[in-house]
């Protein structure tokens, strides 16, 4: 029961005043909150310091790499120049790679790259890692930039079209990231072998990841993950469904 005059002011149970009780459990509830804010907060600096040590040290090294190579290729030997030719793309390739890293550990850092280009730029490295076909679909025009939700995407990403190549052995993904309302919508779908939905909580992928640990994480923004598989060989499709407020808190 609650007494008060014209708001609660305490509450008994059984005859006893437990107001300091929910008091204390709130004020657990807050600094608990505020913790996880604080930790958030450390872990984007770090990440940030991280992300710009290897674009400059990192990223230089390769861009002077390219550089030496360019010159190189000017010996008129067909042969030499055709291996050259082949490093080169090595380095493009890395390079590529560095800024998908550095996106994920920091993507707010450069507001002038899309966020569409670096689920491009990821895209075109798992397709070449992988040697399967990616297709990528977006559509996220005015959406705000969220950089924890962005990086959690590009990491999904990763992780799912890995494990389709490796653990479904499938030829084909399809990857769409769209705006739909008040929502943002990401779809992954594989023709490989499928999986029992139920046996995520076994099912953890080598980065160690894991089908659990996104599920875990969609919940922490209020979003939603559904998965559509069996083991027939009819293929993967996982929807994650985040709602728009979520980024637009900005972090």
């Amino acid at each position: 029961r609650y007494f008060s005059e014209g708001r609660a002011t305490f509450k008994v149970v059984n005859g006893v005043d437990v107001t300091k009780l929910y008091e204390t459990q709130q004020k657990l509830v807050d600094a608990k909150e505020a913790l996880r804010n604080k930790a958030e907060e450390i872990e984007r600096e770090k990440r940030g310091q991280i992300a710009e040590e290897i674009h400059h040290k990192i990223g230089g090294s390769l861009s002077l790499i390219r550089s030496e190579l360019g010159d190189l290729s000017l010996n008129g030997n067909p042969e030499f120049n055709q291996k050259i030719r082949f490093l080169e793309n090595k380095v493009i390739t890395a390079k590529q790679e560095i800024g998908a890293i550095v996106f994920m550990l920091s993507p707010l850092k450069n507001h002038s790259i899309l966020f569409s280009e670096v689920l491009q730029s990821i895209v075109e490295i798992q397709r070449k890692k992988l040697n399967i076909d990616i297709k990528l679909h977006t559509e996220l025009a005015d959406t705000p930039r969220n950089q924890s939700i962005e990086s959690f995407i590009c990491n999904s990403i990763q992780e799912l079209s890995t494990n389709a190549k490796k653990h479904g052995n499938a030829s084909t993904v399809e990857i769409e990231v769209y705006r739909q309302n008040d929502r943002v919508i990401l779809t992954v779908e594989d023709n490989g072998a499928g999986f029992d939905p139920q046996s995520i909580r076994h099912f953890t992928m080598d980065s160690g990841f894991g089908l659990t640990n996104i599920k875990d994480k969609i919940e922490q923004y209020g979003g939603k993950m559904k998965i559509r598989s069996a083991p027939t060989g009819n293929g993967s499709l996982f929807l994650f469904d985040i709602p728009m407020e979520r980024f637009a808190d900005g972090h």
